[in-house]
């Protein structure tokens, strides 16, 4: 949608997890809207920013599909990444299902 002009957005390529959230945080500081997504080691790699995005109140979504924290990798459904950044000042939700996860996108 972005690359056939049928949505008034742009897309930011970066090259870690830390720079992806430090751009969300500059564009949202300067008045845009803005969203990530993530999830595991990612996510660790994101927890600085995360803290100065709360301390800012700055209103970025992003997305975490949860997953172990675990070395060299896991796939498996675990809710320790999310759940490390609960004390972070973002606000969490939690889906059941498919549905709710893209209404969840709405309300947030």
């Amino acid at each position: 949608m972005v690359a056939n002009c049928k949505l008034d957005a742009d897309y930011i390529t970066v090259e870690s997890e830390f720079s992806a959230l430090s751009a969300c945080l500059g564009a949202s500081a300067a008045g845009s809207r803005t969203y990530s997504a993530t999830t595991s080691q990612g996510l660790a790699l994101m927890f600085e920013v995360c803290f100065n995005v709360a301390g800012m109140r700055l209103p970025i979504v992003m997305t975490i599909a949860n997953r172990a924290l675990g070395a060299p990798l896991s796939i498996w459904n675990d809710q320790q990444d999310s759940i490390s950044l609960r004390d972070s000042g973002w606000l969490q939700f939690y889906a059941e299902d498919n549905q709710e996860a893209t209404d969840l996108h709405y309300i947030a």
